[in-house]
């Protein structure tokens, strides 16, 4: 697990890109941000999830 500092840094970096292609090991890696409703369980995590689910 990324430390909170690293966890904000990565959240800036993603509501920064304008779009992002992933291989199917990445892709399914990323899925849980879109599908599991527990990676929306604090206000970080939910951005982070709101950014990622964003991107084309």
């Amino acid at each position: 697990m990324p430390s909170a500092e690293q966890f904000r840094f990565h959240l800036d970096e993603v509501r920064e890109l304008g779009r992002f292609l992933c291989g199917r090991k990445l892709y399914e890696t990323m899925l849980p941000w879109e599908t599991d409703p527990s990676r929306r369980d604090d206000q970080e995590q939910a951005a982070f999830a709101d950014a990622w689910t964003a991107l084309p």
